[in-house]
This record gives C-alpha cells, structure tokens and sequence, in this order.
C-alpha cells in the first residue's frame, strides 16, 4: 500500500468518507462537543445502528474527524471517542490517519497515536492491545506500520468506522494496565475488531480484513439473545460455554474461501487444542459461497461449517441454529 499526500486526492476522499457516513446517519443533532482544552458549538451526525456520532471539520493543518459512543443530546454537551484525522494535504506524521491505496482501492489506516489526558493511554497502548490488523505501506521515503480502519469505497465502510471507533475505545478505557493474553470484558468476550481474508488479490484481501470484526460480533450478540455465555483470547476467536462455565464449541472465522486462509483456520483450531472434560465442537466459519466440497473434508476432520452472508454491516449465519441444537 502506498500512502496518498496529494492535497486534491485528500480533499476528495476526506468528502467521500463524509458522505458515506451521512448515507448510515438517522439524523444530525446540535450539541455541544468537548475535547481536552476545549469545546464547540456542533451538529452532528447521529448514526443509531452503530451506535456512534461524527462530525468532521477542517482545523489547522487537518481534517478534524471526532466520533463518540454516547447519544447526544440536542442542546446539550457530549465528549470525543476518538478521532481520524488526515493532513490537509503532504505527509504529516504527526497526524494520526492517512488515505493509503492499493490497485484501485483506497484504506484508511491509523498510525496509532491515542490521547484523552489520561496516564498510559498512548501509543505505546494502542500497539499492544490493538485487535485488528497491521499492515506496511510506503510513506514518502520510509516503509511504516498502520492499523487497518476501512475500506473507503466498500458497502459496509461505516460499520467498519463505528467497529474501529469501539475498539479504539475499548483500548483506550484499558488505561495503563498491563497487557494480558485475555482482555475480556464483563462477560468474557473481548470485542474484535479487524480481519482476514475474502479476496484473491491484495486490495481484496485487505478489504475484507476490515469485516472480520463485524462477523464475529454479530455472531456474539447472537449468541448472546439465545442466552450463552461466551469467551475468547488471543489465540481463539470465540468460544461457547455452558453453564458450568465449561468449553463446548471452539470457533474461527475467516472472510474469505481461499486455501491459504482455510489451511490457516484449521491449524488454528487444532494448534490451540485444549483438553476438556467434554469435547468441545470445533466450527469454521466461512462467508456463503462454494463450500460443498470445503464442508465434505473437514467433516473428515471433525470440524462443523457455518457460513454467513454480510450486507451493508448485517450478518445473517446459515446453519447455526441447527448446531447450536446439536450442542445444547
């Protein structure tokens, strides 16, 4: 990926990422936004959906992107989330995002740089509890790391949005704790975020990392309205359990059907084997398509398959309900 400093292709993406968000919007409302030293006089846009506000301006030397996660409240004053910003135009490493492209695609990726005046809430945060992906792209003269936010052109770009904006939130509220092999939260599932793979070229398969996030949280609250409890760490992407808290399906995800990824799933499932006093089931999950053949071998391998089907950041599973059946 390479990053993109000209004023006008910023300029351009800045409005398309605007209005690609205020197509996901219910409505705007006038509020009071803060933010450390200050606050403004706003109306932003409200995305009920996601579960998130935003509202963009130019300041400075940037594009001002502020988001948050609370309601606002007409009339009333709200505080910042997190933020996206890019620079007017030029590199400016200072600034925390970038437009970066690939083929004929454009990314948006975050150079995690966090603030909010708390003590450990820095880079230094953001790179160790970060749940998403990391990807190299040329910037200017140097080669650099950023975390993936979204796909610009995408259908689901503003769930993409909302899905970084909680997950930068959920690292954010760490503070400076130290940095542990599990991070549930209250109920012991960490929130995902980022992704794997759907395409067969690079740019597609950069896309779909950024839905990966979205599947698996679907299929968490989903499981969630029936009732179970649910776990993961940073070796699983989600495990069931039953009520004596014990393991009964392991599950992975992959957003793409290409042989790389379900060699990779597999080896997943099996690499991180643990010995229960019940068997758990082991599921692969894979998005719908030509997967007669997939499902043949891994029942060989005593792996189930569900499959599911993502439309403009909603995910609907084929075949859960009936092993969840199997299983309870």
């Amino acid at each position: 990926m390479r990053l993109i400093a000209d004023e006008v292709l910023i300029t351009k993406y800045q409005r398309i990422m605007e209005e690609r968000i205020l197509e996901a919007s219910n409505h705007k409302i006038n509020c009071n936004v803060g933010y450390p030293g200050g606050s403004l006089d706003a109306e932003v846009m409200w995305l009920e959906d996601l579960g998130i506000w935003y509202y963009p301006r130019e300041l400075d030397n940037k594009y001002w992107n502020a988001f948050g996660m609370t309601k606002p409240k007409e009339g009333k004053g709200v505080s910042i989330t997190g933020e996206i910003n890019f620079p007017l135009e030029g590199v400016n490493r200072s600034i925390n995002s970038a437009f970066v492209e690939n083929d004929d695609k454009v990314f948006i990726i975050h150079r995690g740089r966090m603030g909010g005046g708390k003590p450990g809430v820095d880079q230094s945060l953001f790179r160790n509890n970060y749940r998403g992906e990391w990807y190299e792209f040329i910037d200017n003269d140097k080669i650099s790391t950023g975390a993936l936010v979204g796909s610009l052109f995408s259908v689901d770009f503003a769930a993409q949005i909302a899905q970084f904006i909680k997950e930068y939130s959920r690292i954010k509220n760490l503070g400076g704790q130290p940095v542990q092999d599990t991070d549930p939260d209250d109920d012991g599932f960490s929130k995902e975020f980022g992704g794997k793979r759907r395409g067969y070229t690079v740019s597609d398969i950069i896309e779909a990392n950024c839905n990966h996030g979205i599947v698996v949280n679907s299929c968490v609250e989903y499981l969630k309205s029936k009732g179970f409890a649910v776990k993961n760490d940073v070796n699983r992407d989600l495990v069931l359990l039953d009520s004596l808290n014990r393991e009964r399906a392991i599950f992975e995800f992959k957003t793409d059907l290409s042989t790389t990824s379900l060699y990779c799933a597999i080896g997943q499932l099996y690499f991180h084997k643990r010995i229960e006093s019940i068997k758990p089931v082991y599921i692969m999950v894979l998005p719908e398509g030509q997967v007669s053949k997939i499902k043949n071998k891994l029942r060989e391998l005593q792996i189930e398959l569900i499959t599911y089907e993502l439309s403009e950041g909603k995910v609907s599973f084929i075949g859960l309900n009936n092993l969840l059946a199997n299983i309870t």
